[in-house]
């Protein structure tokens, strides 16, 4: 009789989430509860209410022409819609709105051979009136698994033209009865105050005896985009980097290149600058750690690993995290066999198996969780680095995006953030990203521009 092999895991426990930058006790279990929006509970602010340089939110409302009463999602974004208070009891900050009309009727956005240069044309004069931190943009449904809609057209012309991030709303959901908004709303708000350059949360600062990452990078594979002009697709690519709470400190996103060789070499030296523009912002990593995803080359992933020779005092680590695989873990004792969200299963002393979904407290989940792989692809050869930790911090990652108030993601934000990133851009074509390369990505390069 053949025993299968005895492997260790464990469950990691629920992080806290952080709603002051500088006190560690202003501390929530999830966002709702954190920035006031659950019943009987006082709201603490967002994370970085100290800190933040905003004094305002200046928003441009962008509608078609035909849009009817628009005024009500101003008044509504303000009001106090119970559980949503209004903007500025939530973060803490005004909200203030002017209206600009896109010059295009919703029927002429549903037409897939709408101007857009047109559409930037008429918004122009106004657009460039007043120093704006956001757009909120009304435009009709369509699917978002299209890329040639208002959806992400919109998005990367505001971008493109004026280095402003946008806040997308359809005319459908302006139209909901009121008490049914109110949901909308407060993801909508959140949104606005994430791409004006807020911090709405953050990981709770705690020690652990899991090695700890002072900061932590993201790095997304080439995706392709295509050009205007008929040549092949070009390579763009991005990186992100968080401090080790959660809270985003920088996106850099690299120029478009035909040449593989030479996107790689790019990739590189972007790595490189993003390291030494943390340690002027704040100061040398002790420990760094780098999160991929599956598909990434060795190419990449070698350009990554030449960033780094250069800081012998830091301790790094390169992760690849893979979203597909044939594994499940099951927990017998539960009738519908669902484990816990923050099971770990370590299968090697390089590899293990993490559970981001799952059962959560009294929700038993609904089947069995799709388990993520988390691999550690190369180390220094003195790193403290394992698996496990390299683990923990993916796990802790999925608690702390800014996609939503209650959204379960299931992939840690270094990769999911990317992901939304590589959406937006690949609705653009390349010569569309190099003027965005080379004329507004540093405004927008410290803002949650693409969630």
């Amino acid at each position: 009789m053949t025993i299968g092999r005895i492997i260790q895991g464990c469950n990691f426990k629920e992080p806290e989430l952080s709603f002051d930058y500088q006190d560690d006790t202003q501390v929530a279990k999830d966002p709702m509860s954190g920035l006031g929006l659950r019943r009987d509970v006082k709201g603490l602010g967002p994370y970085d209410q100290d800190v933040r340089t905003l004094q305002d939110i200046k928003v441009a409302v962008v509608y078609p022409d035909d849009m009817e009463n628009i005024e009500r999602i101003q008044n509504f974004l303000k009001s106090n819609i119970n559980p949503y208070p209004g903007f500025e009891k939530v973060f803490k900050l005004p909200i203030n709105f002017k209206e600009i009309s896109m010059g295009v009727s919703f029927a002429e956005l549903k037409n897939e051979d709408v101007d857009y240069n047109e559409i930037k044309d008429n918004i122009q004069r106004d657009i460039l009136s007043e120093n704006f931190d956001v757009a909120l943009v009304v435009i009709p449904y369509t699917p978002k698994s299209k890329k040639w809609t208002p959806y992400y057209r919109l998005k990367a012309k505001l971008i493109q033209s004026f280095g402003l991030p946008s806040q997308m709303i359809t005319y459908s959901t302006l139209r909901k009865r009121k008490k049914y908004l109110k949901w909308d709303l407060i993801n909508l708000a959140l949104g606005i105050y994430c791409k004006a350059g807020g911090k709405p949360w953050a990981l709770k600062r705690e020690e652990s005896e899991f090695v700890e990452s002072k900061c932590i990078l993201g790095v997304r594979s080439s995706q392709k985009i295509p050009s205007r002009i008929g040549d092949k697709p070009r390579y763009v690519g991005f990186i992100t980097l968080f401090e080790k709470e959660g809270a985003m400190f920088y996106v850099r996103g690299l120029p478009s290149f035909a040449d593989w060789k030479k996107y790689v070499s790019k990739l590189e030296e972007e790595v490189s600058l993003m390291v030494e523009e943390y340690i002027k912002e704040r100061s040398t990593p002790r420990a760094l750690s780098i999160h991929m995803a599956k598909r990434v080359s060795e190419e990449e992933e070698e350009s990554v690993q030449n960033a780094l020779s250069d800081y012998e005092e830091i301790d790094y680590a390169l992760a690849r995290i893979t979203e597909d695989l044939p594994f499940r873990i099951f927990d017998t004792d539960e009738k519908n066999y669902c484990v816990e969200r923050g099971s770990c299963i370590q299968l090697s002393s390089k590899t293990s198996l993490l559970a981001t979904t799952g059962k959560v407290g009294k929700y038993r989940g609904i089947g069995t969780p799709k388990p993520l792989q988390v691999s550690l692809a190369s180390k220094r050869e003195d790193s403290n680095f394992d698996p496990m930790s390299i683990s923990r911090q993916v796990f802790r990652l999925t608690a702390t995006h800014w996609r939503g108030i209650n959204k379960n993601i299931r992939l840690p934000i270094t990769l999911d953030y990317s992901q939304e990133m590589a959406r937006l851009v690949s609705s653009m074509f390349s010569e569309e990203w190099e003027e965005t390369m080379e004329e507004r990505f540093n405004e927008i390069s410290d803002t949650a521009w693409f969630i």
